[in-house]
């Protein structure tokens, strides 16, 4: 079992994984969230799938730039990461204009909030590398430190 856990956890730090698992989470959420809609549990508005990419975008966000603190190649994260960002926020918003009929255009403020988003994200990883950079600094000042006592 902690083979089993240690596998996924390995995998979860790899961005392709978490965008998959973002979009399965979003596609499961907005099909849950139909299927209510059509049993009158819930009030189910054209807009909502909009909301429910905007969140999984934002999630996804904000943990691939977390995890990217873990990244062993800075370089390769990046790269793999904005990928599969590009292709969550593509497919996320195929999905919610099918869902809703609804272009970005026509749900509202939602191009914008997908801009803001987009510059939030590459702020944050940009916030992550400078910081596991500052680490990197501090650790090899702190050796050269130890060796002159």
């Amino acid at each position: 079992m902690n083979l089993l856990l240690q596998s996924l956890f390995d995998r979860i730090h790899n961005p392709v994984y978490q965008a998959v698992l973002a979009f399965f989470l979003e596609i499961l959420l907005l099909l849950f969230s139909y299927v209510a809609g059509l049993a009158g549990w819930l009030d189910y508005s054209a807009r909502i799938p909009w909301i429910l990419a905007g969140t999984f975008v934002l999630f996804y966000a904000l943990f691939s730039s977390v995890f990217s603190l873990g990244a062993k190649d800075m370089n390769r994260y990046w790269f793999l990461s904005t990928s599969s960002y590009a292709a969550l926020v593509f497919l996320s918003s195929l999905v919610a204009y099918f869902f809703s009929a609804m272009t970005i255009s026509e749900a509202g403020s939602f191009r914008f909030i997908f801009i803001v988003l987009t510059f939030g994200y590459l702020l944050f990883l940009s916030i992550m590398r400078a910081l596991r950079k500052i680490v990197q600094l501090a650790q090899h000042e702190d050796d050269s430190w130890k060796k002159r006592l």
